[in-house]
C-alpha cells in the first residue's frame, strides 16, 4: 500500500509522548483498504494556562506602540510640518516608512520566529522599537532643522523594523497557546492591535502637549512606552508544558517551500491580493486622514475624532465577529458577507468626502473601522486554514508584506493626486476614486474563494480518531500503546 508519513509530532528523542500518522495517497487503491493507526496514550492531555492572556496582552500592547511611533505625526501632520520646516510630503513619508519596510525586513523576521520562537522574536522587535523611539526623542536636542528632521527618520526606520518581528506572531502565538474555541478571538487580539494604536494615535496625539510644545511631547510619551514594553517580554514563556491542541503539536512545512507553494495557489493568491488592498489602501486613509481633512476645511481635531470613532466601532465588530466565528466557525461566511461591504463603503468615500458633511463622514469611517477590523483575523485565519500545513506565520508574513506594499503605493499615489494648490475643484477627488475603485474590486474579488478549511478538518479527524481509538480501548483493555486495524471504505483523511 502506497502510503507517505504526513505528520510526525514528535520522536522518541524529543517526546517521550508521540504520535505518527500515516496518509493513504495513492488514487487507485482497492476500496478496501487496511489502515494501520500508532497511537500513544501517554500523551498529556490538552490544556491551557492563564499565562496565556499575558503574552497576548504583550503582543498586543507592543503592537500599538510600535504603530503609535509610526503614525506619531499623521494626526498633526500640518503641525510636525512646521515644526520640522518641511513639506507635508515629507512627513507623509514618516507615515509609510513602516509600511516600505516591511517589503524588506519580513524574510529575516520569519526565519528568526521559526529558528527561535515567538519570544525571540517579540524581544527583537521590542528593542528596535525601543532605541528607535529614543532616537526620535533625541531630535528634540538639535536646534538645526536638518539635523531634527534626519534624526526622526533614522529613528523611524528603526521603529519601523520592529514592526514585522511582532506582528507576524499573531497566528503563531493563537495557535501555541490557544485551543481551536479560542484561537481566532487571540488573533483578532494580537491583530487588530496595530490598527487600533494607529486610530488612538489620532484620538491622543493632538490632545498632547499645546501646539508649540506638541511634537516634543509625542516623542517623549511613545519613547517612554517604548522602553517600558521590553521589560514584560523577558518574563514570557514561548511555548506552554503542555499544548492547547492538535494543531499546536504537528511540525508545519518550512518557511520557502511554503511560499513557492502559496504563490501558485488560487485561493491563497485571492486572500492575498483583496488583505493587501484593504489593509494597505485603510493605512493610507488614515496616514492622509489628517491632510484630507484640512484640505475640507476641518481641524486636526476632527481627524482625531474619526479615528476615534473608527477605534470604537472596530473593536465592537472584531469582538461580535471573533465570537461568531469561533463557537461557529463561518469564516468564509463573515468574509464574503463584510469584504464587500467595506469595497462599498471605501467607494461612498468618494461623494460624502466634501465641506460641511462631517457626520455623513463619521458615519462611513464607522463603517470601515467596524468591518475592517472584523476583517482582519479571518484573513489571517483564512490564510493558516488554506494553507496548512505550512507554517502560520509564513501565510501572515506574506499577507502583511503584501499589505505593506500595496499601503505604501496607496499613500504615494494618493498623495500625489492631492491637490497641492488646493484648489476647491480638486483637493483628493482624484486620490478617493482611486482607493475607491481598488478596494471595491478587492472586496467582491473574495467571492470566488472556496479553499477547504485544512487545519480545521484535520484536527475535527484526529478527534475523532481518538474518540474511536478510546473506544476500541475500553472493549479490548489496552493499555499505554495499540495498533488498531480497521477497515476504511475510502482513502485516509489528513491525519
Amino acid at each position: 500500500m502506497d502510503l507517505e508519513k504526513s505528520f510526525l509530532f514528535g520522536t522518541k528523542d524529543e517526546k517521550k509522548n508521540s504520535t505518527t500518522i500515516y496518509r493513504h495517497i495513492s488514487p487507485s487503491a482497492s476500496p478496501l483498504q487496511i489502515r494501520e493507526i500508532t497511537w500513544s496514550t501517554t500523551q498529556p492531555p490538552f490544556r491551557v494556562y492563564f499565562e496565556r492572556w499575558y503574552g497576548l496582552a504583550v503582543i498586543a500592547l507592543l503592537n500599538m506602540s510600535i504603530i503609535l511611533c509610526c503614525f506619531s505625526f499623521a494626526p498633526i501632520a500640518n503641525t510636525s510640518a512646521d515644526y520640522f520646516d518641511v513639506s507635508l510630503m515629507a512627513i507623509n513619508i514618516l507615515a509609510t516608512e513602516y509600511m516600505l519596510v516591511y517589503i524588506i525586513i519580513p524574510p529575516f523576521s520569519n526565519s528568526i520566529l521559526n529558528k527561535y520562537g515567538v519570544k525571540q522574536a517579540l524581544l527583537i522587535g521590542a528593542i528596535l522599537n525601543g532605541v528607535g523611539a529614543t532616537v526620535r526623542y533625541t531630535a528634540i536636542r538639535s536646534n538645526n532643522n536638518s539635523t531634527r528632521f534626519a534624526l526622526v527618520i533614522t529613528g523611524q526606520t528603526i521603529c519601523a523594523m520592529a514592526n514585522p518581528f511582532v506582528q507576524i506572531t499573531s497566528t503563531r502565538y493563537a495557535m501555541s497557546w490557544f485551543n481551536d474555541k479560542e484561537r481566532t478571538m487571540a488573533t483578532m487580539i494580537a491583530s487588530i492591535a496595530s490598527p487600533v494604536g494607529g486610530a488612538i494615535s489620532f484620538f491622543i496625539v493632538p490632545l498632547l502637549g499645546t501646539f508649540d510644545n506638541r511634537v516634543p511631547a509625542v516623542l517623549l510619551v511613545s519613547a517612554v512606552i517604548a522602553l517600558i514594553l521590553i521589560l514584560p517580554i523577558i518574563l514570557m514563556h514561548d511555548k506552554p508544558k503542555t499544548p492547547p491542541s492538535y494543531a499546536a503539536l504537528s511540525l508545519t512545512e518550512k518557511s520557502i517551500p511554503g511560499v513557492k507553494k502559496l504563490i501558485k495557489d488560487k485561493n491563497f493568491l485571492i486572500l492575498l491580493f483583496s488583505f493587501s488592498t484593504i489593509n494597505g489602501f485603510r493605512t493610507a486613509i488614515l496616514g492622509l486622514l489628517s491632510v484630507t481633512f484640512v484640505l475640507y476645511g476641518y481641524t486636526e481635531k476632527d481627524a482625531g475624532n474619526v479615528g476615534a470613532i473608527m477605534i470604537m466601532s472596530g473593536i465592537l465588530g472584531a469582538g461580535i465577529v471573533s465570537y461568531i466565528i469561533d463557537k461557529f466557525h463561518v469564516h468564509q461566511f463573515v468574509l464574503k458577507t463584510a469584504a464587500p461591504l467595506i469595497g462599498i463603503s471605501f467607494f461612498m468615500l468618494i461623494f460624502v468626502v466634501k465641506e460641511n458633511n462631517f457626520y455623513v463622514i463619521g458615519a462611513i469611517c464607522c463603517a470601515i473601522g467596524f468591518l475592517h477590523l472584523s476583517l482582519i483575523p479571518i484573513f489571517l485565519e483564512l490564510g493558516v486554514e488554506c494553507s496548512y500545513p505550512i507554517s502560520a506565520n509564513t501565510s501572515t508574513t506574506l499577507l502583511y508584506t503584501g499589505s505593506g506594499l500595496f499601503g505604501t503605493m496607496a499613500t504615494l499615489v494618493m498623495d500625489y493626486f492631492r491637490d497641492q494648490k488646493q484648489e476647491k475643484s480638486l483637493k483628493m477627488t482624484k486620490s478617493l476614486w482611486f482607493e475607491g475603485i481598488f478596494v471595491l474590486v478587492a472586496g467582491f474579488l473574495v467571492l470566488f474563494y472556496n479553499a477547504p478549511d485544512l487545519r480545521w478538518q484535520a484536527e475535527a479527524t484526529k478527534k475523532r480518531q481518538e474518540k474511536e481509538l478510546a473506544n476500541a480501548q475500553f472493549r479490548t483493555g489496552s493499555i499505554k500503546q495499540r495498533t488498531i486495524r480497521a477497515m476504511s471504505v475510502d482513502a485516509v483523511e489528513l491525519f
